[in-house]
């Protein structure tokens, strides 16, 4: 029973050790390359944009204003 006690402890404490090195490094990346992260997103938005409004101009800008 303590072995697994210890297990268990030990996964408590590495998970969130893991996840802030996931999060840190992502973070760096962004930070290094702010450019390419912007163009991709912009380029989500355009893509959804497409989808929702098709050929509509007005429709188009309204999402644009916004």
């Amino acid at each position: 029973m303590r072995r697994y006690r210890l297990i268990i402890g030990a996964l408590v404490l590495l998970l969130p050790i893991a996840f802030m090195v996931g999060v840190l490094s992502g973070q760096a990346d962004v930070k290094a390359n702010p450019s390419y992260y912007q163009l991709q997103t912009m380029d989500r938005i355009n893509c959804q944009i497409d989808y929702a409004c098709g050929d509509d101009p007005y429709c188009r800008d309204v999402f644009v204003e916004c």
